[in-house]
């Protein structure tokens, strides 16, 4: 598979992935980073000079794909817009990450000694400057090659800045460097060669010609140094900020942002404007954490507070100044809040993705492995989703149930946070467990109560759910997965086996591990919120029910399962609260006689009795209704059992 590397902070270790495709295929074929450095996200000041900043597309160097041999041109489009807030500056040199050969353990050669660097208004057209110049002896590191006449940043149009190198047959080489992240402008990886990349995410031959490979391989490792007077200050885009999925109303929230300067200074103060649905615009001043000049990410942490009451209430929060001044990179983020004045204790779901194959995933088993032990009794619920070839996998097709959240994986192992899809954590333990520790105290608009019984194959859930405030126009529903402990034994792939540093004890551990594996995702309710299981408007304290009667399918050994009950907010998609309960065989039900089964039947909001004096009841025992006839009983959704003169049967009311 192909693999790329990120940095993980805890004990040395480094956070690699392997990389999947929705097919199941490697989407490339890489050599993989295991030393890499700790990304510096973005670019910086070049050294010494407030005058010179380093742009460019690409984060730290984490992987290489082979673009074939000969003579190869790389190169990035500095767009329209760029050129136009750069002009007249000068690009006096090249960064290049070099290229790599397959090493020995971290240590990697760069075959290529020499490179040709140019400038084109044109793609492949005549050269404004060019030079040639010396790369470094070790793979993946950086090297500077400098214009002999710098190129002058025109007022308008697009320009074209790259290099050329000659890649030999022996030994293999791999030139296309990249950070693996997936770009937001078109042109951050051109490659002219004679290899492309097919549908299946194959390396293949074909005429030689100039490509995007960013799309498909991440932005490519190459910056451009720029001197000048008339570099932009004062100015930063906001990349993110993680706000709190539910506050409570009348007292602050703090929480920090993610920007990234792009002024030739530091962004060192930010003016924040947050505008609530319902509420005048407020306004905070914050000091940035760091240093963040021209490329620089950085954070900065702010508070606000909301009057207003209710869920997914719409916000924005918007980067209007830097230093004091208008921002003219101005940005925004927007999202849904909930505000309740009175929450409930939230627990937390993790969704690792992980494959047996996967060499890296064993990171993830160590992060888990550890939240179990550490914080199973504290909020943390955990389901391993195996995919990609694995022999437990849930996730290859549209048949399978997980396969809705495909699309979000870009490689294994990631994990993410209440179904959060658009940020991934590395599952490994000091990164999975500050995560949990960012978000276990943010306060629940909801809480939900489970049982889980079985009967052979067959299972019975039962849900009950209560709000802590009223909501008319109610978005939520129900969803569950059945997880099960103690599966296989399968052989793990084990990519840590003798590395140097502590990977948790894998690094001692063979490269193929034989193994029983824990939480691991078995069905689910496909895993989307299942439709009606929750009334369209709700009142605080009211318990809502619902049951469901499903097969156990793909389970081994039922005893070993439990189920993971969910409240699905359907308007962001996210988790809003969760609990954990193990399967127990025939519990409350034992008067049940499958024969009796004309006795009684469910419906949507009914139960259908066949004679008068029947008792409903629910599993855990409560007599809810007495049929004075027979016919139709209007009850929540939910598990019951009816019973009258000696017989008794199970039905769910939908």
């Amino acid at each position: 598979m192909a693999a790329f590397a990120a940095t993980l902070p805890a004990m040395g270790a480094t956070a690699v992935y392997d990389a999947i495709s929705l097919s199941g295929n490697a989407r490339l074929q890489g050599v993989e980073r295991l030393d890499a450095p700790a990304a510096a996200k973005g670019l910086m000041r070049a050294p010494g000079d407030v005058n010179s900043i380093i742009w460019g597309y690409c984060d730290e160097p984490y992987t290489a794909f082979a673009l074939g041999t000969g003579n190869v041109k790389m190169g990035i489009l500095v767009n329209e817009e760029t050129v136009a807030s750069l002009a007249g500056n000068r690009i006096v040199a090249l960064q290049i990450a070099n290229p790599v050969s397959q090493g020995t353990g971290n240590r990697y050669v760069n075959p290529c000694s020499t490179t040709t660097i140019w400038a084109s208004t044109e793609l492949g057209g005549e050269p404004i400057s060019t030079n040639e110049g010396t790369l470094g002896a070790d793979g993946f590191e950086w090297s500077t090659v400098a214009f002999d006449t710098p190129v002058v940043i025109p007022a308008s149009g697009e320009l074209y800045v790259g290099y050329d190198i000659d890649v030999p047959t022996n030994p293999a080489t791999y030139c296309y460097i990249t950070d693996y992240g997936l770009p937001d402008d078109a042109g951050a990886g051109l490659v002219y060669s004679n290899m492309t990349v097919d549908n299946s995410g194959n390396i293949v031959n074909a005429e030689w010609a100039w490509r995007d490979w960013a799309p498909a391989a991440g932005c490519l490792c190459l910056r451009l140094v720029i001197e000048g007077d008339n570099l932009p200050e004062n100015q930063a885009s906001l990349v993110e900020a993680n706000i709190p999925g539910t506050v409570v109303k009348g007292e602050t929230f703090s929480f920090s942002t993610t920007f990234v300067g792009k002024g030739a200074n530091d962004a060192a103060e930010l003016t924040y404007v947050m505008d609530i649905e319902g509420m005048e615009s407020q306004t905070y001043v914050a000091k940035a954490n760091g240093s963040a000049a021209f490329g620089d990410w950085q954070t900065a942490d702010v508070e606000f507070s909301t009057d207003v009451l209710g869920v997914n209430i719409p916000y924005t929060l918007t980067l209007t100044q830097v230093n004091g001044v208008d921002n003219l990179a101005i940005s925004s983020v927007s999202g849904f809040l909930n505000s309740v004045d009175e929450g409930y204790q939230r627990n937390v779901v993790f969704e690792e993705f992980t494959g047996n194959w996967c060499g890296y995933c064993v990171m993830g088993i160590a992060g888990m492995e550890y939240m179990h032990t550490n914080y199973a009794d504290k909020g943390f619920i955990g389901i391993a989703v195996h995919g990609s070839s694995d022999p437990m996998q849930v996730m290859d097709s549209p048949n399978m149930p997980y396969y809705p959240l495909a699309q979000y994986v870009a490689g294994f192992p990631s994990s993410f946070v209440n179904r959060q899809m658009n940020v991934n954590v590395y599952p490994a333990p000091d990164t999975i467990e500050e995560a949990f520790l960012s978000v276990v105290d943010v306060p629940s608009v909801a809480e939900i109560s489970a049982t889980f019984e079985y009967d052979d194959k067959t299972a019975t859930m039962a849900t009950k759910t209560t709000f802590g405030l009223d909501v008319e126009a109610a978005n939520f529903s129900v969803a569950y997965t059945v997880i099960e402990n103690e599966v296989g034994p399968y052989a793990q792939t084990n990519y840590m086996s003798g590395q140097q540093g502590d990977y948790y004890g894998w690094e001692s551990k063979p490269s193929q591990v034989s193994m029983k594996f824990n939480e691991v995702a078995r069905r689910c309710s496909k895993p989307m919120g299942i439709e009606n299981s929750l009334p369209s408007s709700v009142e605080r304290g009211v318990v809502y029910e619902y049951g469901e009667e499903f097969k156990l399918t793909g389970v081994t050994t039922p005893a070993n399962c439990s189920l993971v009950a969910m409240i699905i907010n359907n308007t962001t998609g996210l988790i809003e609260n969760a609990c954990i309960v193990a399967a127990s065989e025939n519990s409350g039900v034992d008067t049940v006689n499958a024969s009796a089964s004309a006795l009684a039947k469910g419906g949507y909001g009914f139960v259908e009795v066949a004679e008068a004096g029947a008792s409903v009841y629910t599993v855990d025992g409560r007599r809810v209704a007495v049929a004075a006839e027979a016919g139709n009983i209007e009850l929540p959704a939910g598990i019951y059992i009816v019973s009258a003169n000696g017989r008794a049967v199970k039905v769910v009311v939908r």
